[in-house]
C-alpha cells in the first residue's frame, strides 16, 4: 500500500493520524490498531493503555465514572463482559 491508501484505511477506521508523516508511521498506526482490537476481542484489557481502556469503555457504553486508575478501568471492562462460563 502507498501512503495515500494507508491514509484512507486510517480514516476508515477513525484513527487519529495527525502524527503520521511517513509510510512507517502509517503502518505502525494501523498495526497498533489491529493489536488493540485483538486484545479487546481476547479480553486482554491489561495490554491496553488507560486512554485505550477509556475509549473501549466509551464505545461499549461501560460506566467508568469516578475511575481513572488502570486497574479500575480493567475491572470495569471485565465486569461488563460478564462471568466466564466454562463448559
Amino acid at each position: 500500500m502507498n501512503v495515500e491508501q494507508l491514509r484512507v484505511e486510517s480514516d476508515r477506521r477513525g484513527l487519529d493520524s495527525s502524527k503520521a508523516t511517513k509510510k512507517a508511521d502509517w503502518i505502525a498506526l494501523l498495526k497498533h490498531d489491529d493489536e488493540v482490537k485483538a486484545a479487546i476481542a481476547a479480553g486482554n484489557y491489561d495490554a491496553l493503555t488507560v486512554d485505550e481502556l477509556k475509549a473501549s469503555a466509551d464505545a461499549r457504553k461501560v460506566d467508568i465514572s469516578g475511575k481513572s486508575a488502570k486497574a479500575d478501568l480493567v475491572a470495569a471492562l471485565k465486569a461488563a463482559d460478564g462471568p466466564v462460563v466454562s463448559g
